[in-house]
């Protein structure tokens, strides 16, 4: 699984190397036995819809703490700033809106979320003024907020 994050993040800074460390990550999976081969293969394809339901018989065995699950902890009543890279290439960036959704139907009206093609899963990249802008914006209600 290490392997597959730093495949991961060397995506944005050397894209060949990357690929060749994929690559590897995939030849890996194949040799792992059921069910981890079928798991890592959903993880290398990035198959979230497929993976998600598939761990699920494994969540208490990996660590069932509530904290690690929106759904499972007392929603915050706090304001909450969600920052998201619409590039990330680890963390779906789908899972931003599902959050922000969580907490708002749960009764937090203090929820601002923001999707950015200014960050991948953990660098900043280039982008527009518009998209800079936006990010201010966000910055602006984190520190204007009670």
């Amino acid at each position: 699984m290490t392997a597959f994050l730093d495949a991961s993040s060397a995506s944005s800074t050397d894209e060949a190397g990357a690929v060749a460390m994929f690559a590897k990550v995939r030849q890996a999976a194949d040799t792992l036995p059921e069910p981890s081969r079928m798991l890592m293969t959903m993880v290398n394809e990035r198959d979230v819809a497929a993976l998600g339901p598939k761990l699920f018989p494994y969540i208490e065995e990996l660590g069932g703490f509530p904290a690690l699950s929106p759904a499972r902890s007392a929603p915050a009543k706090a304001p909450v700033f969600l920052l998201h890279g619409s590039e990330d290439n680890v963390i779906p960036s789908i899972e931003t809106p599902l959050i922000a959704a969580y907490l708002q139907a749960h009764g937090n009206p203090h929820v601002e979320w923001l999707l950015t093609p200014l960050l991948s899963h953990a660098n900043v990249r280039p982008a527009g003024a518009r998209e800079v802008w936006k990010l201010i914006q966000l910055w602006k209600d984190i520190l204007s907020s009670e």
